[in-house]
């Protein structure tokens, strides 16, 4: 056997062992959304969702070898990093949900045993929060928000939106991925990075798409898209534009 037919065998051995890993994932996130809509599913979910980082680290150990084997053949250019990108989004998507999930259940146990004067004053989520159990919405990542130190309130997981390159969208994006990530100082820059990507939709995705993931690329890849899309004279142009569709004169 040739070096190259070595090393062909490796890529494939690798590729069938990634894809096995990643499918896994999958499947539990695939069981956390039946969970969502379904109680009876919630337990089995529960137990399968401690497995996931096993699953990840057999997804990053196959990529990093399929990598390493495709720089000796010499074909590194044809590896996806979106692969990557994608998995680690359905694991945090995933883990996410679980902890949604544990917590609803047991508010649900707590409230059912607290007195009507011992509530607490409703805690305001965002109305979109409750499309988590809709696997269809056009949301992003979803990501856990946190009480001031010493409060007992946990504030529900709150699903990010997605952008779609469309200018006048661009602000309200903008300014709430920032609130809900970008400021956040508990979140690393790899987990804000992987938050974003999440949130991308086609287009946006193409600003970005050369940048490696790392800690140091996070600012790169907001700075991108600031620079892109940030465009007040424009918007407001476009603003106007479609205001003037809406809205033709009578004549």
């Amino acid at each position: 056997m040739s070096e190259v037919e070595r090393l062909n065998r490796d890529k494939q051995r690798a590729s069938i062992k990634r894809d096995a890993a990643a499918g896994q994932i999958e499947a539990i996130y695939n069981l956390g959304l039946s969970a969502s809509t379904d109680s009876s599913v919630l337990p089995k979910f529960l137990i399968v969702i401690k497995d996931i980082d096993e699953y990840w680290s057999k997804f990053t150990v196959e990529n990093d070898s399929m990598l390493e084997v495709m720089i000796e053949l010499g074909t590194d250019k044809d590896f996806v990093i979106n692969v990557e990108i994608e998995v680690r989004n359905t694991v945090l998507n995933a883990k996410a949900l679980a902890n949604q999930l544990r917590n609803s259940s047991a508010a649900s146990e707590v409230t059912s045993e607290v007195s009507q004067n011992d509530k607490p004053s409703p805690v305001y989520s965002s109305p979109n929060a409750e499309s988590v159990t809709n696997p269809t919405a056009q949301l992003g990542p979803i990501i856990a928000q946190y009480a001031p130190a010493g409060s007992q309130i946990r504030l529900p997981e709150i699903p990010l939106p997605t952008f779609d390159g469309r200018l006048q969208n661009w602000p309200d994006f903008r300014d709430l991925f920032s609130t809900l990530v970008d400021q956040k100082a508990h979140l690393t820059n790899i987990e804000k990075l992987y938050y974003l990507l999440g949130c991308l939709q086609p287009g946006p995705t193409d600003i970005v798409k050369g940048i490696t993931v790392s800690d140091a690329t996070y600012g790169l890849a907001w700075s991108a898209l600031v620079n892109r899309y940030d465009k007040p004279r424009q918007l407001a142009t476009t603003l106007v534009n479609n205001s003037q569709f809406r809205n033709p004169r009578m004549f």
